[in-house]
C-alpha cells in the first residue's frame, strides 16, 4: 500500500508495521511489513485499538527491534513488531 498524499502535498505519516501469527489478520502480510498511517506521539495502545486489535491478541511488542510496553509511543518512520500468543499441545 503505497503512502497517501494529503492535498497539501506533505505525506501522511506512516510506521511499518511486522505483524505475525494470527494478527497478520488485521494488517496483511507483505515481506518488508505493512505502512500504516499515525498520529505522531500515539501509544502502541491506542494505535491497535484504533484498528480494531483486541488487546489480549498480542503477547509481544518490539518498536525498531527493542521489546516495548503498549504505553509506549509511536513515531513517524518506526518499525513495529507485533506477535501473538502460540498455543499448542
Amino acid at each position: 500500500m503505497p503512502d497517501q498524499q494529503p492535498s497539501d502535498g506533505h505525506a501522511e505519516p506512516t510506521i511499518t508495521v511486522h505483524a505475525h501469527g494470527e494478527l497478520t489478520t488485521y494488517f496483511g502480510r507483505s515481506y518488508g511489513g505493512i505502512k500504516v498511517p499515525i498520529e505522531p506521539g500515539i501509544t502502541i495502545a491506542a494505535f491497535l485499538e484504533r484498528r480494531g486489535v483486541p488487546a489480549k491478541e498480542v503477547w509481544l511488542f518490539a518498536r525498531n527491534g527493542e521489546t516495548v510496553k503498549a504505553d509506549v509511543t509511536l513515531s513517524p518512520g518506526d518499525e513495529l513488531e507485533l506477535f501473538a500468543p502460540v498455543a499448542g499441545g
